[in-house]
């Protein structure tokens, strides 16, 4: 067995220091570096049932 990474994680580490270097989404959205949360809830399993995208959003304290 061998280890070589997890092209999903590299990508991100890769390109967060990117965009702590770049970006300016945080000024033109008006938020502030830890003070929000970004979730990417897309799959059907999650949307397509309202009982599940409820748990998912009072989870992240937005009921």
């Amino acid at each position: 067995m061998h280890l070589t990474g997890d092209v999903m994680v590299d990508a991100l580490l890769y390109n967060t220091g990117i965009a702590e270097q770049s970006s300016t989404v945080l000024e033109v959205l008006g938020l502030t570096k830890g003070e929000y949360y970004v979730a990417t809830v897309h799959r059907a399993s999650n949307t397509d049932s309202e009982e599940h995208l409820k748990s998912i959003m009072e989870a992240f304290g937005g009921g």
